[in-house]
C-alpha cells in the first residue's frame, strides 16, 4: 500500500495589517477619507467596522493616523487608562485648540491638565451638584414636553438642545435674558461650524486661518 504524502501545511491567511503595524483600514486618499467621515460620520464608521473589524485605522491630511475602536471592552479600557499614557488633549488639540484656545482643559494633558482641573472642581461637589441635578432635570423636562407624539423625529437636535442649555445655565451660570441669548447664538454658530460643508477641513492646519471667509 502506498503511503500518502503528508499534507503541506496550510498557508497562513494574508495579513491585512498595515506595514506600519497599525490596524488595517481604508486605503483611499486621506482627503477622500476625511470627506466621507465628516459628511456621513456614523454610516462611515459602521461601514468601516463591518469591513475591517472593531479596530481600524483612518487617515486624514496633515494629521497622524487615527485608530478607531468600536468594541465596548476596548473603549472601556481606553477610558480607564492612565492619563499619562493616553493623551486625549493632544489628540483633540488640532481641531479644538484654534476654537477653544490652547489653554482649554480639553486640549491639555499631564500636570497642566491636573492643575487646571483642580481649579474647576470646587463648584462640582456637594450641595451644588444637587442643585445642578435639579436644573438639568428641569431643562430635560422642558425639552421633552415639546416632543411630538405618535411620530418619529431626529433625536440629535433635541439632545443638543438639552446639552446646550445645561452648559449655559450650569457651567456659565446664565439666567434667561439678553446675555444668555447672545452666548447661545455664539455657541450654536460654533456647532454649525462642525455640521456645515467646511467641517471636513477644520483639521487641516493650513486652513485654520482667516482668508476673507473662504476657510472654515
Amino acid at each position: 500500500m502506498a503511503t500518502p504524502e503528508p499534507l503541506a501545511p496550510e498557508a497562513p491567511a494574508p495579513s491585512r495589517a498595515a506595514p506600519t503595524g497599525l490596524p488595517p483600514g481604508p486605503t483611499g486618499w486621506p482627503l477622500v477619507q476625511m470627506l466621507r467621515y465628516s459628511r456621513r460620520p456614523y454610516q462611515t464608521l459602521e461601514e468601516t467596522a463591518r469591513e475591517f473589524g472593531s479596530c481600524a485605522t483612518a487617515r486624514v491630511p496633515g494629521q497622524p493616523p487615527i485608530v478607531m475602536f468600536s468594541d465596548p471592552e476596548a473603549i472601556k479600557t481606553i477610558f480607564n487608562a492612565d492619563a499619562d499614557d493616553m493623551h486625549g488633549g493632544e489628540g483633540q488639540a488640532p481641531i479644538l485648540g484654534p476654537i477653544l484656545g490652547w489653554k482649554s482643559l480639553l486640549v491639555l494633558d499631564g500636570a497642566r491638565h491636573r492643575r487646571e482641573r483642580r481649579l474647576l472642581m470646587p463648584p462640582f461637589h456637594g450641595e451644588r451638584m444637587a442643585l445642578y441635578g435639579r436644573v438639568m432635570r428641569e431643562i430635560s423636562d422642558r425639552v421633552i414636553d415639546r416632543w411630538p407624539l405618535g411620530r418619529t423625529f431626529p433625536a440629535h437636535r433635541e439632545m443638543q438642545a438639552i446639552t446646550l442649555d445645561v452648559i449655559l445655565r450650569v457651567v456659565f451660570g446664565l439666567d434667561e435674558g439678553a446675555q444668555l441669548v447672545r452666548v447661545r447664538e455664539t455657541l450654536l454658530g460654533s456647532l454649525r461650524l462642525f455640521e456645515g460643508a467646511g467641517a471636513a477641513f477644520l483639521a487641516i492646519p493650513a486652513l485654520q486661518v482667516e482668508l476673507g471667509g473662504l476657510t472654515p
